[in-house]
């Protein structure tokens, strides 16, 4: 009978722990998967890209003969993973008017260039400096303790919840909003000259760079009509060889010069095509379909220097930007020097003890300026403001 008892047992348990073999191979394949899927290497490319196919609809191995070309995909109720797919999205390449004059030019490149579409984005960044500077810079602070009381008898406990609840909220009394303002404005304006200060360079750029084509187009007619002028030459010249009137020598020397002017104009077709892609480079745009129109002999100026000079230092975008730098710098001092003190917090105050006895107050809390008055940040600013009248 104990025999039999014992062999139900030993069967039993061969059940439960079959049964958990079972199941810890289940888990521990799982977890081989999930550490080889995160020990493989990782893909360059982690943004944007279309999950791959799932396995079932990927042809087979591609037989012997055939393992250089990349292997297929079933067309039945699959999709295809094609170059235009993985490629993020362009914009809009901007259409270039089919005959360009130098204002034209100017213009297009304002409105098109991609850097300078990229720098007049910090006029976000600026304003929301400003934004920064209108808000108050604290957020009330509101403290809650609970306890709970416990004693003796005699000690006439009535309320068995001590609580205690202020309230408060750091204060700038020294007018630190109003520096901290004048700097985001400052920042504005400055931010505006930089951008003025690009577009003028963009301008500068787009102008000398549509001169160069111009330059680069009449030189290539130039060195057209000598081809062609040479032409002319050898053929005279081939003429005249055979009526025995000029010698061989000159023939050669005339198709010399020929090849020369060949050679010439290869080089001026050269110099042009980077002048056009100068210039498409500062129109932001691979449309070479557009032609120039220009001309080269500029009138010379008759303006005395005192009024460039003068017109220079009043208008010139990037001396602006640099004078506002200084009025930032010098707003930032102010501040530093109006907050070296720290900012006292006040707010209301409630109490109820044990006996339920009320109390209503004013915390406040203020730092005590001995050990550190920011004397370091404030020789920082100053060091900024030299840097800046400097620049």
């Amino acid at each position: 009978m104990g025999v039999g008892r014992f062999a139900v047992i030993v069967e039993i348990l061969a059940a439960f722990v079959g049964d958990r073999i079972q199941l810890l191979r289940a888990v521990g394949g799982a977890l081989a998967g999930v550490v080889a899927g995160c020990a493989s290497v990782p893909e360059p490319y982690g943004g944007g890209r279309p999950l791959p196919p799932p396995p079932s609809i990927v042809a087979k191995r591609a037989p012997d003969a055939e393992r250089s070309r990349p292997g297929t995909v079933i067309p039945a109720g699959a999709w295809k993973l094609t170059a235009q797919d993985a490629k993020p999205p362009q914009p809009a390449a901007p259409a270039v008017p089919s005959v360009l004059g130098p204002e034209d030019a100017v213009r297009f490149a304002l409105e098109n260039n991609p850097g300078l579409a990229a720098i007049r984005e910090q006029r976000g960044f600026a304003r929301g400096a400003v934004v920064i500077a209108r808000t108050y810079p604290f957020n009330p602070v509101f403290q809650l303790f609970e306890m709970g009381v416990s004693g003796p008898q005699s000690s006439g406990i009535t309320n068995h919840a001590f609580t205690e609840a202020t309230m408060r909220l750091d204060l700038e009394i020294r007018g630190q909003g109003k520096h901290r303002r004048a700097a985001a404005q400052a920042v504005v304006t400055r931010t505006e000259w930089d951008i003025a200060t690009q577009e003028l360079l963009v301008s500068v750029a787009a102008n000398r760079a549509f001169n160069s084509v111009v330059y680069r187009r009449r030189k290539l007619d130039v060195l057209e009509d000598t081809v062609k002028f040479n032409e002319d030459v050898v053929a005279q010249v081939k003429k005249l060889a055979d009526l025995g009137r000029l010698r061989s020598a000159d023939l050669i020397v005339a198709r010399t010069e020929l090849d020369a002017a060949r050679a010439a104009l290869g080089q001026g077709k050269t110099a042009l095509a980077f002048a056009r892609s100068d210039l498409r480079r500062q129109f932001g745009t691979l449309d070479d379909s557009f032609d120039v129109k220009g001309e080269l002999d500029l009138p010379v100026p008759t303006t005395d220097f005192e009024a460039y000079a003068k017109a220079a230092l009043e208008e010139r975008p990037d001396l602006q930007s640099r004078r506002l730098m200084v009025a930032e710098a010098q707003a930032r001092l102010r501040l530093q020097v109006a907050d070296r003190y720290g900012n006292p917090s006040i707010g209301p105050a409630f109490e109820l003890n044990e006996t339920k006895d009320s109390f209503m107050g004013v915390w406040l809390f203020t730092p005590i300026p001995v050990l550190n008055t920011r004397r370091g940040e404030i020789m920082q600013a100053e060091a900024m403001v030299a840097r800046a009248q400097a620049d």
